[in-house]
């Protein structure tokens, strides 16, 4: 039973080691330079804010005002996208004989991708929190407020619009219009090939940053962005399941 169990985990751990060789170090790359200039930009900010106004808990708020974070966070996730995007279409080409070997059928080999698409996607997201925490911790540190005022994170996100959309808080609205929105361009990047392969997730990607930003409460545009995911997800969806049964009818004829 152990040697079967194995057996089975070994051909989705292959896979997922053969994009991580193609992809991982670049994203991890990109990662490093967002937090760079993100980092840099901050400390500009905040001498300048300082310099102007002096050190005063009264306006920490406007070191996150034009400091391009918004602009930073979607260059990275949409170049993280294409990283992805061409991962999957160079692992074919570089590692063929490898993935023949693995005998996995179409559907498991795309699910095992979308999967690690999904998560490079989110380190994206998980990452921009961090360091919006450290940010938020730096200031704190330096008005003296310590430990003692904990709900200054609490307004931060509740004050700026792209942070709240960010980290959501109790909105589960937009909880489920970012996580539709990782799903489908995991799944447009290990998806099928078909009709509208570049175009499709050029188009989701400019709507769903273009909407990301928005007022609290679930509006117009949070509703716009989860029907183009939800479009995006079944047009992948269909395109894998056609391409399976394309996939099949040619063995039944080869057989």
């Amino acid at each position: 039973m152990k040697v079967k169990k194995e057996g089975l985990k070994t051909p989705y751990l292959s896979v997922w080691a053969l994009m991580a060789r193609i992809s991982f170090y670049k994203i991890m790359m990109l990662l490093a330079l967002m937090l760079i200039v993100e980092g840099g930009i901050f400390y500009y900010r905040r001498h300048t804010v300082y310099a102007a106004y002096g050190v005063s808990a009264s306006h920490v708020e406007e070191i996150f005002y034009n400091n391009r974070m918004p602009m930073i966070f979607f260059l990275t996730l949409g170049l993280v996208f294409l990283i992805l995007f061409w991962t999957q279409n160079r692992l074919w080409s570089r590692s063929g004989y490898i993935m023949g070997r693995l005998r996995l059928t179409e559907a498991e080999v795309f699910v095992v991708r979308t999967v690690y698409s999904g998560l490079c996607m989110a380190l994206v997201f998980l990452l921009q929190v961090l360091i919006v925490f450290w940010m938020i911790w730096q200031c704190k540190t330096d008005v003296d407020l310590g430990g003692n005022a904990p709900q200054i994170y609490f307004f931060a996100f509740y004050g700026n619009s792209f942070l709240h959309c960010l980290l959501p808080m109790a909105e589960w609205g937009k909880w489920v219009r970012n996580l539709l929105f990782i799903t489908a361009c995991a799944m447009e990047a290990a998806g099928a090939g078909g009709k509208g392969r570049y175009a499709e997730p050029v188009c989701l990607y400019i709507l769903s940053a273009s909407w990301f930003e928005s007022d609290m409460g679930i509006n117009v545009f949070d509703v716009i962005s989860v029907t183009v995911s939800v479009i995006v997800i079944v047009s992948v969806v269909w395109r894998q399941v056609s391409n399976d049964r394309r996939a099949g009818g040619l063995r039944k004829k080869l057989l």
